[in-house]
C-alpha cells in the first residue's frame, strides 16, 4: 500500500505541478489579455480623442467654408453691380460719342453756312459799293412824286443828268 500511495502521491504531485504550470500559463495569458485590453482601451481613448479633434476641425472647416461662400456671394454681387455700372457707362459714353458726332456735323454745317453767308455778304457789299458808285452825283428834288413818276423821271435823267425824284 505504501507503494500505491507513493504512486498516487507522485501523480497528485505531477497533477499539482501541471495545475501550477497551467495556472501560471493561464495567469500569464490573463496578464497578456489584460495588457492587450489596456492597450486597446488606450488606443480607443486616443482614437476617440482624435475623432473629437477631427470633428472640431471639420466644424471649423465648415464654418470657414460658410464664410468663404458668403464672401464669394458678396464678391459676385459686387461684380454684378460693377458690370451693370460699366454697361451704363458704356451706353452713356456711346450717347456722348453720338452727341459729339452730331455736334461736329452741325458745326461743319454751320461753318459751311457761315462761309456761304460770308460770300453772300461780300457779294451784297460789292453790289452796294457798285450801287453807291452809281448813285454818286445824283441829287434829290421835286418832292411829292409817286414811285412810278420818280422812275420815269429817273429814266429821263439817265439820258443825261443824274437826278432822282422822290
Amino acid at each position: 500500500q505504501g507503494r500505491g500511495f507513493a504512486v498516487v502521491a507522485d501523480e497528485v504531485r505531477k497533477l499539482a505541478e501541471r495545475t501550477m504550470h497551467a495556472t501560471g500559463e493561464i495567469s500569464g495569458k490573463i496578464n497578456l489579455v489584460q495588457k492587450e485590453s489596456d492597450e486597446t482601451s488606450k488606443s480607443m481613448e486616443e482614437a476617440s480623442s482624435e475623432v473629437t479633434k477631427a470633428t472640431e476641425y471639420i466644424e471649423n472647416v465648415g464654418t470657414s467654408l460658410q464664410r468663404i461662400v458668403e464672401s464669394v456671394q458678396n464678391v459676385r454681387d459686387q461684380v454684378v453691380q460693377i458690370a451693370t455700372a460699366v454697361d451704363e457707362q458704356s451706353a452713356a459714353s456711346e450717347q456722348v460719342t453720338r452727341n459729339v458726332e452730331q455736334s461736329s456735323n452741325i458745326s461743319k454745317g454751320l461753318e459751311s453756312m457761315s462761309e456761304d453767308v460770308m460770300k453772300e455778304v461780300n457779294s451784297l457789299t460789292n453790289i452796294a459799293n457798285e450801287l453807291k458808285g452809281y448813285t454818286i452825283g445824283f441829287t434829290i428834288s421835286e418832292q411829292g412824286l409817286s414811285g412810278a413818276e420818280a422812275k420815269q423821271k429817273l429814266r429821263q435823267g439817265a439820258a443825261g443828268e443824274n437826278v432822282i425824284y422822290s
